[in-house]
């Protein structure tokens, strides 16, 4: 898939998608936040497992989001998170952790928001999203010529 702002707004609904006053600096102040969460997500891997998965998700997420960024773009509240599933999917990269962002968001909801009795979160469900995250990260660098 070539990467542009049609690209981009052809992968969403019209009401997912819109237009903001964006750039590419505030793209890498973005993208610099995805990492940082990627960063406290190992940190606190043995500590919190769920907290680490959450961080690992938000990193993913942002670093998307700061694709979007700078193409002038943002998904909207009627696209919420699944619209960076949608993204995720697009085609942006052949890279098997953007295909695993959709498990990152349903294990992220599960965790966010238990339906009776809790498990915990599986060790190598942690591992799986962080490395889907630093893969997703990476990638967004480079497509920012970071």
């Amino acid at each position: 898939m070539l990467l542009s702002r049609q690209s981009l707004l052809e992968s969403l609904p019209a009401s997912h998608i819109e237009d903001t006053d964006t750039d590419s600096e505030d793209a890498v102040a973005e993208l610099r936040v995805a990492a940082l969460h990627l960063k406290s997500s190992e940190i606190i891997r043995d500590i919190d497992p769920s907290g680490a998965y959450q961080l690992a998700y938000d990193g993913a997420r942002k670093a998307i989001q700061a694709l979007l960024m700078a193409f002038g773009l943002r998904i909207t509240a009627a696209g919420g998170h699944y619209a960076f599933v949608k993204i995720a999917e697009s085609g942006i990269s052949a890279n098997p952790g953007w295909l695993h962002f959709r498990v990152m968001r349903q294990q992220r909801n599960t965790i966010e928001y238990p339906e009776g009795s809790h498990q915990p979160l599986a060790p190598e469900a942690q591992v799986e999203a962080y490395a889907a995250a630093f893969e997703i990260i990476k990638d967004v660098e480079k497509l920012l010529n970071r």
